[in-house]
């Protein structure tokens, strides 16, 4: 079949190498002028919380070892190599605007370089990204008599711009926390500012690294959010709660 791919980052180009290792025929559409999805668009010194063993292809090893959390300059150039193995069709700055269900397949309009045509397809993959678009910065009452900057992690292009300011990080997702240790060694002082607190889990659990036990594949039983649970899985929700709660 003819399937288009929108999106070149890992879901995209995962998507493209295997349904071309299967003999269909696959044109990945990228906006950017690059692929590599979010890795692209990262602050700096960001790391994968995964390990280099949970974030590969399975049927492309890593070509050189990364370190054992990779950075995104490894990422990209992994992804980059992971696209040449496999020979796939990449149009970069190809913007999809609209797509058109036909009954046996779909049209998709595709802006390139000022010109847009329509191409058919059997189906259709979104792989868009869950954090690739631009980051919601809300407005604060006050903000105009405020004599510092409000910005997202998004805007942090070199990690001096935090040297000798003072530094408040809202916020305790991976980002925030990010942010709050990237800027303590420069900054004059950070503070981290949060609604709840949460327990950051220690690289090791009694000898064992954390990734194993939480981002196993097992762990979906207990994050039934994360997946289509099955009968098994809302029973045991539903009436073994302390064991999810446990987790």
């Amino acid at each position: 079949m003819r399937i288009a791919i929108v999106g070149a980052g890992i879901s995209g180009i995962a998507f493209a190498g295997v349904l071309s290792r299967f003999e269909h025929e696959c044109v990945v559409f990228e906006k950017a002028p690059r692929v590599d999805g979010i890795w692209a668009l990262a602050y700096p010194q960001v790391r994968l919380q995964n390990t280099r063993e949970q974030y590969t292809f399975i049927d492309f090893p890593w070509p050189k070892q990364p370190d054992q959390h990779p950075t995104a300059e490894q990422i990209i150039e992994y992804i980059e190599a992971a696209v040449a193995h496999f020979s796939l069709d990449v149009r970069l700055q190809h913007t999809v605007t609209s797509m058109r269900d036909t009954g046996d397949g779909w049209t998709l309009s595709v802006t390139h370089d000022g010109q847009q045509e329509q191409l058919e397809f059997d189906y259709a993959i979104l792989s868009i990204g869950q954090f690739a678009e631009q980051k919601y910065r809300p407005e604060f009452s006050g903000e105009s008599t405020f004599q510092g900057q409000v910005i997202t992690e998004r805007d942090v292009k070199s990690l001096e711009m935090f040297r000798d300011k003072k530094v408040a990080v809202v916020g305790f997702g991976k980002s925030a926390v990010d942010m709050c240790a990237f800027a303590a060694p420069c900054a004059h002082s950070v503070s981290h500012v949060f609604r709840t607190p949460r327990w950051l889990v220690p690289f090791r659990l009694l000898g064992a690294h954390y990734s194993y036990p939480f981002f196993a594949r097992a762990k979906t039983f207990f994050m039934s959010s994360w997946v289509h649970s099955g009968r098994f899985e809302h029973l045991a929700h539903r009436y073994l709660g302390y064991c999810v709660s446990s987790f």
